[in-house]
């Protein structure tokens, strides 16, 4: 009896014994990865407007290499750099601390003549121990935005004499406004007129039943493109 009751617990013990090993093992961890980047600027960009007119530049920021196929990257800024005619330093005027899709809405006026880009700072992002990608700065190409002045015209005439206020801005003081008249071939310089401290002249010119066709033209500078103010000159 005692014989059978030990080979009983043998067999027991034996039962509460593993029948099989499994081996587990952790999936394998992407390595350290360098994320090529780009910077596209959007092709829809205004390049030309009247001053304090809305202005917008919005940029995307692409991964082309990344191991998982992200297609943006997950750190980084990005800043909206403006560069002065006659300048070589760039100056930070917008920053966007989501660079995938860049909208930069506290620069949103035309402020005169410049070149413009976006850059990106790049980064390292780390998802655990071992998963992480390192971004490289980079920068968009540059686009040219020029901008006019903004040139009014109010009708002051007296009588048959055909007077027009002007009043051109920005930082058009003392300044000369060219008066040109329509003739064949095109508008040509008649004479010129001096504006005062505030951008401001009045200027006279002859008219005709008909009318005949009349162009102001405030000359642009290396900070302003040129402005014109077209009119028809008419008496009774």
């Amino acid at each position: 009896m005692r014989q059978l009751l030990r080979g009983i617990a043998a067999a027991t013990a034996l039962s509460l014994a593993p029948l099989t090993a499994v081996a587990v093992t952790a999936a394998p961890a992407h390595a350290a990865a360098t994320v090529n980047t780009t910077v596209t600027l959007a092709s829809d960009i205004t390049k030309i407007g009247f001053y304090g007119d809305y202005f917008s530049i919005t940029a995307e920021v692409d991964a082309t290499n990344d191991p998982d196929g992200y297609t943006t990257p997950f750190v980084g800024s990005a800043y909206l750099q403006r560069q002065a005619p006659g300048s070589s330093t760039w100056t930070t005027v917008g920053t966007d601390t989501d660079p995938s899709f860049s909208y930069f809405p506290d620069y949103d006026t035309f402020r005169g003549n410049a070149l413009f880009r976006v850059y990106y700072t790049g980064g390292t992002y780390h998802a655990g121990e071992s998963d992480e990608r390192t971004y490289p700065a980079s920068v968009s190409d540059t686009v040219r935005i020029r901008t006019a002045r903004n040139i009014d015209g109010t009708d002051v005439s007296k009588g048959r004499t055909v007077r027009v206020r002007t009043v051109v801005k920005p930082k058009f003081g003392g300044k000369k406004v060219l008066v040109q008249k329509k003739r064949s071939g095109g508008f040509r310089t008649i004479k010129k007129v001096r504006t005062n401290r505030q951008g401001v002249a009045v200027v006279s010119v002859s008219g005709s039943r008909r009318g005949i066709r009349y162009r102001l033209v405030a000359p642009g500078d290396r900070n302003f493109v040129a402005s014109t103010l077209t009119f028809t000159a008419r008496v009774y």
